[in-house]
């Protein structure tokens, strides 16, 4: 059940890759990463995503004022220009 449980997380993370990723082949290269050498490799896709975009957050959000940024959805910090 473990296995099946593993490739069912990583079946999801594998969908967010592929359609947050502006580079189809990067993209392709993390997903094939986390699927064939497991976990670590979706960690540090996490830590790629956090140094690239300096967020987790997947979208815009409204701040307060109404203005549209990108923030972090876990802390609501926003990220600098």
């Amino acid at each position: 059940m473990t296995v099946l449980d593993y490739y069912g997380s990583t079946i999801a993370l594998s969908v967010i890759v592929l359609w947050s990723e502006t580079n189809t082949a990067i993209g392709i290269g993390w997903v094939l990463l986390m699927n064939i050498l497991g976990s670590p490799f979706a960690c540090a896709y996490i830590v790629y995503r956090l140094y690239l975009h300096q967020t987790l957050t997947l979208g815009s959000v409204t701040n307060g004022r109404g203005a549209t940024t990108t923030a972090s959805s876990y802390n609501d910090i926003p990220t600098p220009p």
